[in-house]
């Protein structure tokens, strides 16, 4: 005699009535557990925040350089103008910028940043000798004005400045918008 002497359409009755309990506890269970965080939070990691700061102040430490040699550049006339004497007389002749300090913090934003500030720093060191060799003739008043490198001055000039500029575009902050 069997156990259950049920008709094939009741055990199936049975069998779909099982099956829908069991897949409404476990949609219960989800809806009333998917808003609650996690039992175990991720862990928090300082040492990628520390680094992520540093990175940062780097960043901006190097954008505060190029922005001061960017604006020492601008200061300088081409060669032909009236203001050149004055301008070499006044103007900064980078002795005293850490120019070790600037191709470090090029070199840990990327190799092209890298290869940039090392135009820009052996453009701007012969500017920079230059601006000492007039200044050291009785104050630039007396210098041999026809041996003055006009033609190699302009130039360096004209190519420090791209360097100098796609530098300054790529340490954009990245929330800031292009202008």
């Amino acid at each position: 005699m069997p156990v259950l002497d049920l008709a094939p359409g009741v055990v199936h009755l049975l069998v779909l009535a099982a099956g829908l309990i069991i897949v409404s506890t476990l949609a219960v269970i989800t809806w009333r557990y998917r808003g609650r965080p996690s039992i175990d939070p991720p862990p928090s990691t300082p040492e990628l925040t520390e680094e992520a700061e540093i990175t940062a102040a780097m960043r901006r430490e190097l954008r505060t350089h190029v922005a001061f040699l960017s604006s020492v550049l601008n200061e300088l006339p081409p060669a032909e103008s009236s203001r050149i004497t004055e301008a070499l007389l006044n103007g900064d002749d980078l002795r005293d910028f850490s120019f070790p300090r600037f191709r470090t913090l090029a070199s840990e934003v990327d190799s092209a940043t890298d290869a940039a500030a090392a135009v820009v720093e052996t453009n701007l060191r012969w500017l920079g000798d230059i601006i000492r060799q007039v200044r050291t003739v009785r104050s630039g008043t007396h210098y041999d004005w026809s041996q003055f490198p006009r033609v190699k001055y302009n130039q360096m000039i004209r190519i420090t400045r791209r360097p100098l500029r796609e530098m300054a575009e790529h340490l954009e902050p990245p929330d800031k918008a292009p202008t």
